[in-house]
């Protein structure tokens, strides 16, 4: 679902790791001049990304206003492959939390020391290296659902034809968003705060990929490279200029 700020009529459709946890606040915030701090459904109490989660783009999610500014944040796709393993990976540890959830708390222990018998296909490492993690990327997808979100294409969240959007900005543009927004709203102290940032001790760039991983990593996102070129270049073996940013 989009996010729908009837009020300024805008609709931010949000990319997970393209700084949508920051965006989803500031834009709850803008509609409601408040923070955001949980709303109860049915008895229950909900966060923020529960009450409002990132899903498949719809246009009849806003299909109640009249022509919206619709915007949308992207980043790089390299990017968001590093951040998930820093933030939802190692620094979230989503994984050994799903494998807890699902067989118990000692699995995590045992998943670390199987390796598996002869011709034995070995369990799926909960906290991976980095190159692990890469190398494996379409298996930690399949078996695990907090991998495949945060990976997923952009045009699964997007929609298949990004002309239809009035802008769309790159992480690194936060801060022109954030002045356009005043610009079109009149809210002179609107803001994006910075949430989910990764932890330090496991942020990374592509310099950190082995040759493999790189080639396996640029191969994996060829066809998201082609679906965003107009906004983000493929990055070569040889650059320097591809940062893991951290934000979200």
């Amino acid at each position: 679902m989009v996010f729908v700020v009837p009020t300024y009529n805008l609709v931010y459709a949000a990319v997970p790791k393209a700084a949508c946890t920051s965006l989803k606040r500031a834009m709850y915030r803008l509609e409601h001049g408040t923070e955001f701090r949980g709303v109860e459904t049915d008895g229950k109490r909900l966060g923020l990304q529960q009450a409002f989660p990132t899903t498949r783009f719809e246009r009849g999610d806003f299909a109640q206003l009249d022509d919206p500014w619709l915007f949308a944040v992207i980043r790089d796709p390299a990017e968001r492959v590093l951040s998930t393993w820093s933030e939802r990976v190692m620094g979230a540890g989503r994984l050994e939390i799903a494998n807890d959830r699902r067989m118990g708390s000692g699995l995590t222990r045992i998943m670390r020391k199987v390796t598996g018998g002869m011709g034995a296909q070995p369990m799926l490492d909960p906290r991976p290296t980095l190159d692990q993690f890469v190398l494996n990327l379409d298996h930690y997808a399949a078996t695990y659902p907090a991998v495949a979100h945060h990976v997923q294409s952009a045009s699964w969240f997007l929609g298949p034809d990004l002309g239809i959007y009035d802008r769309i900005y790159t992480v690194h543009e936060l801060d022109q968003l954030q002045t356009d927004i005043r610009a079109r709203t009149g809210v002179a102290d609107f803001t994006i705060p910075h949430r989910n940032a990764s932890p330090k001790a496991y942020r990374a760039t592509i310099d950190d990929l082995s040759d493999a991983a790189f080639d396996a990593l640029m191969t994996w996102l060829e066809p998201e490279y082609d679906f965003l070129g107009q906004w983000v270049d493929m990055p070569r073996r040889d650059q320097r200029n591809t940062q893991q940013t951290g934000t979200i």
